[in-house]
């Protein structure tokens, strides 16, 4: 062991406990690193407001120095839950850079905002159609990094829930380890499984980490006759098989308790991202901190053009890469208030820091670069996924892609699905 994973080492603590009869695993900070972190988000938390969330409300986000100490713990709490699960020495490069660069979309405000609003429309409906019946208890397939777990209970909680249980499943040991740590930062409590869900984990307060393949789990709660208020997969099971995508949706719409609700985002197979790295640098360096106001009127202009019938993006300008349409500027809120951020960064003396600047650059490389290869990868997009639902039991759900389709490409989509 070297010196630096020795010092690591003391970042992280694998726990085992108990929870009734249950024995569960969960990955506990350090004193020293949860102070540190409390620090920096704190730190991080007026600019990100100003910037990136005006109205001051109460939401989620990650400073970009935790997420380069939360990045720099992963190896080592991986290899200590590894060590219990004997998943194989499965956490190579390619894969550390991968769960790397998914978690730094909470740093790309435009990378999470359907995430983040997914998990507000649940806890909207949760608010709506469950309010008084006791425990939630929410089923997630595909982990990932634990941004949307982390989300939607939060949200949950936030729209007055008595008690909410996540059960997430995930078959890559290092999506639960990262998810893990993701959830610790918020304090959010979560034990970590390997196999089937015992029965008393249906009612842990907080977030049950499965490390299963999903088409596994579901068949077996399907077997047991498990019930959901809510399930949801944020870029997961659109990357499985149609056969095996269709067997889950299918499976998981039985499984809803009276006016449940599930959500699926994922990629558009047929939408990727090639930026213009030297228009985003140009914003930066001479948007002088009024992107906001420059982006708002040009959506304003093209929704007036849209509505004469021109059929271009009101948020997006793209173009054609190799047969697919490439998004190569963005003119949304949240792109706007990012690079308002980032000049802020470079030349406000109240609020100037080279380093989170670069820290902001170099994520967005990496989750752009990602994107790329992640999208190709889509089998199971959401427009089949609707035709699916529409073609089962007519009446019984009520089915609709957000954004609607008649808006045009999106790079992102998600099918929301409610029990009638």
């Amino acid at each position: 062991m070297t010196e630096m994973d020795k010092h690591m080492d003391t970042q992280s603590t694998l726990v085992e406990s108990r929870v009734g009869d249950v024995s569960v695993l969960s990955v506990t900070l350090g004193d020293e690193v949860r102070t540190r972190i409390t620090t920096l988000q704190d730190q991080f938390r007026d600019v990100f407001n100003k910037y990136l969330n005006p109205d001051g409300s109460e939401t989620f986000f990650i400073s970009p120095h935790v997420f380069q100490i939360i990045a720099g713990i992963i190896p080592i709490a991986f290899k200590q839950l590894n060590a219990k699960m004997g998943a194989g020495d499965s956490l190579q490069s390619w894969e550390h850079e991968n769960i790397s660069a998914i978690l730094g979309k909470a740093l790309i405000p435009d990378s999470l905002s359907p995430t983040l609003s997914n998990a507000r429309a649940i806890a909207r409906d949760v608010a709506e159609f469950h309010a008084g019946r006791g425990r939630v208890v929410i089923r997630e397939l595909c982990t990932g990094a634990g941004l949307a777990t982390a989300m939607t209970w939060m949200e949950v909680r936030k729209a007055g829930a008595e008690g909410v249980t996540i059960i997430s499943t995930d078959n890559a040991l290092e999506s639960v380890v990262t998810a893990a740590l993701v959830l610790s930062i918020f304090n959010i409590p979560h034990v970590i499984i390997q196999g089937e869900v015992p029965d008393a984990l249906f009612d842990f307060d907080g977030v049950v980490l499965q490390y299963m393949d999903a088409g596994d789990a579901v068949r077996n709660e399907q077997g047991r006759s498990k019930q959901y208020s809510v399930v949801f997969s944020d870029h997961g099971i659109s990357y499985f098989p149609q056969k095996v995508n269709d067997e889950i949706i299918g499976s998981l719409l039985g499984m809803l308790t009276e006016r449940g609700v599930m959500y699926v985002c994922g990629l558009e197979p047929d939408v990727t991202v090639a930026l213009q790295y030297p228009f985003m640098i140009r914003e930066i360096l001479f948007g002088r901190g009024l992107r906001r106001d420059a982006y708002t009127q040009i959506r304003q202009g093209r929704e007036r053009t849209r509505a004469k019938g021109d059929e271009q993006s009101v948020i997006y300008d793209t173009t054609v890469v190799g047969g697919r349409t490439a998004v190569t500027r963005f003119y949304t809120p949240e792109s706007a208030g990012l690079y308002d951020m980032l000049h802020a960064f470079l030349f406000n003396k109240d609020e100037r820091s080279l380093s989170t600047c670069v820290l902001y650059i170099r994520s967005i490389i990496g989750v752009v670069r990602t994107t790329k290869k992640l999208g190709v990868e889509i089998r199971s997009p959401i427009e089949h996924s609707l035709r699916f639902v529409g073609g089962l039991m007519e009446g019984k759900y009520d089915a609709s892609a957000i954004p609607p389709f008649e808006d045009g490409k999106r790079v992102a989509r998600t099918l929301r699905v409610q029990m009638i």
